[in-house]
């Protein structure tokens, strides 16, 4: 449950009340951004642990891993600052 508790709160952070949304604004941008970046992590995730495990000498491995991270952060710092669901730019 622990597991689950931290994934919650490292996917549903960047939508969290506080950035001038009300509650209806969060709905319609987590209908709108949270699928698609999951699906994103699921095929992002396995990918980088694979090229990390089969191809990454073993003392780079955090080196290579954190560096997955890195874009994976800049990736959610995109999809967070997109902008609100339903207004028209």
């Amino acid at each position: 449950m622990s597991y689950l508790r931290n994934f919650k709160v490292k996917c549903l952070l960047p939508w969290l009340p506080g950035s001038g949304e009300n509650s209806a604004e969060i709905i319609a941008r987590l209908k709108r951004d949270l699928l698609p970046t999951m699906i994103n992590g699921v095929m992002y995730w396995p990918v980088c642990d694979f090229v990390t495990f089969k191809f990454t000498p073993v003392h780079l491995q955090p080196l290579v891993s954190n560096s997955f991270s890195y874009l994976w952060t800049v990736y959610m710092t995109y999809m967070a600052s997109l902008d609100k669901a339903g207004s028209s730019s």
